[in-house]
């Protein structure tokens, strides 16, 4: 008789509590403060909207080109301001240099992710240090790597390119602060997103194996 009591009792108890916890230890545990670890969780950010700008088709020197119309431009002065995301050629180039001028540390993000630890290194220790004096990035026009290769004016430093940082799948013409100062630049697309793979140009040239450099 007694064990059959405490069988009862047991389901009793079973059913009344032991599935949801009542008011006043619902009450406790909402009011328990959160650990260090839950207050340092990050809060949700949007996704930077991507900035996007019509090009045309490059004709006479520029044939094969896709040419910005007008150009985009970067500068030192309104780099606060400028923010996207990369899922565009230009985006990703605006988002590497308005970060750099601005000093911060977001142009890492904007480097590919399959290049190789001693470039990368080079990238985000040089590249701020190099960025000094430069006031302005125009973006001009880009070039498919396969047919970068065949170009009869740039086919020579696309191969260079490859040789010194990798495949790459897009080849990005950029000015700094006069139409003197040449940034070819390269770019790979990674999951639908784009990044900077390379650059060859002089003010940039501490980026290079010191075996490239003049």
């Amino acid at each position: 008789m007694t064990r059959i009591l405490v069988l009862l009792l047991l389901l009793l108890m079973t059913g009344c509590g032991a599935g949801e916890p009542n008011a006043e230890s619902k009450s406790s545990e909402e009011q328990q403060p959160a650990t260090p670890g839950e207050q340092s969780k990050p809060t949700a950010t949007k996704p930077i909207p991507t900035v996007t700008h019509k090009t045309v088709a490059g004709t006479g020197k520029m044939e094969g080109w896709a040419v910005y119309e007008p150009m985009v431009m970067v500068e030192r002065e309104k780099a606060r301001e400028l923010t996207s995301g990369n899922k565009s050629i230009e985006g990703a180039i605006i988002q590497f240099f308005a970060s750099l001028m601005r000093g911060d540390k977001d142009f890492e993000a904007m480097l590919s992710p399959t290049m190789e630890a001693s470039v990368r290194e080079r990238f985000t220790t040089e590249m701020p240090v190099a960025m000094k004096g430069l006031n302005q990035v125009s973006i001009q026009s880009h070039l498919p790597a396969e047919e970068a290769a065949d170009h009869r004016q740039v086919g020579r430093m696309a191969t260079a390119a490859q040789e010194i940082f990798g495949e790459f799948d897009s080849m990005v013409f950029c000015e700094g602060n006069t139409n003197r100062d040449d940034i070819p630049m390269f770019l790979v697309q990674h999951e639908g997103k784009w990044y900077v793979a390379g650059i060859l140009a002089r003010q940039f040239e501490t980026l290079l194996p010191p075996e490239f450099r003049n």
